[in-house]
Formats: structure tokens, sequence, C-alpha cells
């Protein structure tokens, strides 16, 4: 029970912000473009993609090790990429991206739990 809960809450910020990301990819391109990316857009896009399948995985436990590797993987250049608060100017934006920046460590946390949680109960089996 707990464990369909927790993955079901941490999905949800992979499956809100996916619907964004693809629909609205245009408006978001500004961390792409910084990391030079050749098609901010269609980056973008691929990142909502893989925030929607990784996330629908996690949240009705289909596959939710391979979802949790799919959103670690999609994690970690938006955390590094887009979330570089060692590079702002203004104090509020750098807080900011700070605190962005911390909650995806978090979210990466909670990813790795799943994984572990999983691998331990094929284990038990």
């Amino acid at each position: 029970m707990f464990r369909v809960l927790g993955r079901a809450l941490l999905s949800s910020i992979f499956l809100a912000s996916s619907s964004n990301a693809i629909k609205n990819a245009e408006h978001m391109t500004g961390p792409a473009e910084a990391l030079g990316l050749p098609e901010p857009v269609l980056a973008v896009q691929a990142h909502g993609v893989a925030n929607l399948v990784g996330g629908l995985m996690l949240a009705l436990g289909i596959k939710p090790k391979l979802g949790s590797w799919i959103l670690i993987a999609n994690l970690i250049p938006t955390t590094l990429g887009g979330h570089r608060f060692w590079e702002e100017d203004d104090e509020a934006g750098k807080i900011g991206q700070q605190i962005h920046f911390m909650k995806n460590l978090s979210l990466l946390g909670g990813l790795v739990s799943v994984i572990a949680g999983e691998r331990a109960r094929q284990s038990a089996q």
C-alpha cells in the first residue's frame, strides 16, 4: 500500500510537467539552448515524453525500476544543465535555482529508493 502511494506521489511532478514540456516546448528552450543542443525544441519535447513515459510506468507500477531509470537519465542533465545556480548573478535567481537543484537531488534520491526497493522485493521472491 505505501509502496504504491509513494510511487504515485513521486511520479506526480514528472507527469504534471510532461504535458507542458510537450505542448509548450518552444517557450522552454532556454536551458537546452544554453547547453548548445542542436534542436532545443525537440530536446524539450523529448524531455517531456521521457517524463510522461517514466512517470506513468512508475505511477502504474509497470516496470517501476525501468521507469525510475528513465526518469533518472532525464533528470540528471536537467538538473546540471537547467539549474546552474552557481552561474547566477542575481541573489534571488541564485536561491531559486539552488532550490530547484536541491529538489531534483531529492527526486533522484526517491527514484534510487524505488530501484533499491524493487530490487530487494524481487530478491525476496
